[in-house]
């Protein structure tokens, strides 16, 4: 009698038969955990995929470990849940710990703290202030050839993204020749310079246009 109860029991709990990967099935077995990343990197709190073992993390080690394609990163949750406080503990550590160089942009103002404790530049761009970047300047190390290449790739990024266009060949040559005239000195021109060049370009630059 107890035999055929339980029987009836067991054909009740039978579920059909189903397939998966070893990929999925494993996290049906109940003491199966990530093995973790190691401890290269900085301390970033605890890994609840391992069972609450340290979570230590370096985008830099894990792509030259082959653990990922490329060493960029994306932070994403809801508001208020500590996304800001992450990345500034991680900017923090990585610079502290590892010797990592940092660059923030921060449109909004809140990492100002934090680049002043690691001692970084402040650069405040805004419209009507008082610090500008010349999109001209380039590494003292270059040529004039890699000098004028920089510059003409800058101001043609530049000028299509103000025109909403691409530039025709006759202007991108313009500015590549003026670029030209402009490289190789000791000087440090400016957009200013640029546009004068173009208004009144040199004979050199109207041979090279085959105008007279």
């Amino acid at each position: 009698m107890i035999r055929r109860t339980l029987t009836n029991h067991l054909d009740i709990l039978r579920l059909p038969r189903h397939r998966a990967t070893t990929a999925h099935l494993c996290a049906l077995y109940p003491f199966v955990a990530e093995g973790g990343l190691g401890a290269d990197g900085v301390y970033l709190g605890d890994n609840v995929l391992t069972g609450g073992r340290g979570f230590w993390f370096d985008p830099f080690v894990a792509y030259q470990a082959g653990l990922v394609t490329n060493p960029n990163v994306m932070i994403a949750g809801e508001p208020g849940t500590g996304k800001s406080a992450a990345v500034k503990t991680f900017l923090h550590r990585s610079a502290g710990i590892l010797g990592r160089w940092v660059a923030i942009a921060d449109p909004k103002g809140e990492y100002r703290s934090l680049a002043e404790e690691l001692d970084l530049d402040i650069v405040d761009l805004h419209p009507g202030g008082t610090v500008r970047i010349n999109p001209l300047d380039t590494p003292p190390d270059l040529d004039a050839n890699a000098q004028a290449r920089s510059r003409s790739a800058m101001v043609t990024a530049l000028l299509a993204s103000v025109l909403g266009r691409n530039l025709l060949p006759v202007e991108d040559a313009g500015i590549g020749w003026a670029c030209d005239e402009l490289s190789g000195t000791d000087n440090r021109p400016t957009l200013i310079d640029l546009v004068g060049l173009l208004a009144f370009p040199t004979a050199n630059m109207a041979g090279r246009a085959h105008c007279k």
